[in-house]
């Protein structure tokens, strides 16, 4: 990505000093010389041609016209009426046949001005390719080993050359509207060379991912759109990643209840364990209810662990009703809810009461409210020789906290 930005900056630069070069400018002008002096002889020789048959070949603001001569001089329409009908009629077949040559002269011009935009567009990549590679040979160099990465920049180093237009436009982007000064990732005319991060490594370790909102786009990903004059129009820059990218490699922690709730995540999430990768595509798109032409990211390869917490009802009711769920889940990890009652855990128990005390910055308790709050763990626990490890559900008892203090 820096890479490339670096790249566009350094051409941003150097290929306008390049086009307006002298080098350039001369080589430019000799090949529009060479096609309008082929144009122009053709021109010229009819109008000798036409001359000689005394017929005058005039320009005209929308084009070729006709007329006939005596000594020199066009002869005005009055004179022309007064000549003979023969005369006329000669003069007629003369001007006839002179415009079905000019025709077939003017004919040739658009096949010649593409010949010319032919010539110019060879011109124009001949000069931008050294400065293009150039420009993108220190990012080649460094991703040398990467073949995906090479094939990418080979492909971006060719789309330059054929795009040099882009750096010489003056100030309007690829709709016509006129750009602002803004960076060079920002610039509409560029983003198609940007490189979207979806994922950036470098951490030490394994990713542990711990998605508190299960919902389709925050586990798969998901493409956005911006508004522009009326049209909500994409990038590749708008591709944004879910969780199970950032946990690629790694492990991905799920509440099975908010993601059972969440309409498509469960299918979606077996979808991409069974497949082992991930598709980003809308829920629509993905159950086949609309086709509306988008963009389409490759699939990413997935390795990941999928770790789903929840009550036991809920791990028997999926195992009861959904066939896939032993199979991609295999392992059970089953938590006891409560502890021996023992003066080790009594003092384990009053050292958490005092962290959460610490935490929600709290008044400090007494020997007495530490006591009343034990009571309360057996009471959680539904037994005296209990303690319940609900501990979340002591905060529930602040009031028994205020009584104690």
């Amino acid at each position: 990505r820096d890479g490339m930005i670096a790249t566009i900056e350094e051409l941003k630069n150097s290929l306008p000093a390049l086009f307006e070069g002298e080098d350039y400018q001369g080589r430019q002008r000799a090949i529009d010389e060479s096609f309008r002096g082929k144009h122009e002889e053709a021109l010229e020789a009819l109008s000798e041609k036409a001359k000689q048959q005394g017929i005058a070949i005039l320009r005209t603001p929308t084009g070729f016209g006709m007329a006939p001569m005596r000594d020199g001089s066009v002869i005005k329409p009055e004179v022309y009426e007064s000549l003979p009908q023969p005369s006329r009629d000669d003069i007629a077949a003369k001007i006839g046949a002179l415009q079905q040559e000019l025709e077939q002269i003017l004919s040739q011009m658009p096949r010649v001005q593409k010949e010319r935009r032919k010539r110019l567009q060879g011109l124009n990549e001949e000069v931008a390719e050294l400065a293009v590679r150039q420009a993108i040979g220190d990012v080649e160099a460094e991703f040398a080993d990467l073949t995906a990465i090479k094939d990418y920049l080979a492909a971006a180093r060719e789309d330059l050359i054929r795009n040099v237009g882009l750096f010489l436009a003056d100030g309007e982007d690829a709709n016509g509207m006129v750009a602002q000064a803004v960076d060079t990732a920002r610039d509409a005319r560029f983003r198609r060379y940007m490189v979207n991060v979806v994922i950036a490594g470098g951490g030490v370790g394994a990713p542990i991912v711990a998605e508190l909102n299960p919902t389709y786009p925050n586990l798969m990903g998901r493409v956005e759109h911006i508004a522009r004059m009326g049209t909500l129009m994409t990038d590749l820059l708008l591709i944004k990643p879910g969780a199970l990218h950032r946990a690629n490699g790694g492990y991905l922690l799920l509440d099975a209840r908010k993601l059972l709730a969440s309409p498509f995540a469960w299918e979606s999430l077996k979808r991409a364990l069974k497949s082992r990768e991930i598709r980003i595509e809308t829920p629509a798109e993905a159950m086949g209810m609309i086709s509306t032409q988008s963009l389409e990211p490759e699939p990413i390869p997935l390795d990941v662990k999928v770790i789903l917490f929840g009550d036991r009802q809920l791990y028997y009711l999926l195992i009861q009703h959904e066939p896939d769920f032993q199979r991609l889940f295999k392992v059970q990890a089953d938590f006891d809810e409560t502890i021996e009652r023992s003066q080790a855990h009594h003092a384990a128990y009053a050292g958490l009461i005092a962290s959460i005390v610490s935490k929600h910055g709290l008044k400090p308790i007494e020997a007495a409210g530490v006591a009343r709050l034990i009571e309360e763990g057996a009471r959680l626990a539904d037994d005296s020789r209990k303690l319940s490890l609900e501990i979340g559900r002591l905060g529930i008892a602040r009031d028994e906290i205020e009584d104690a203090r």
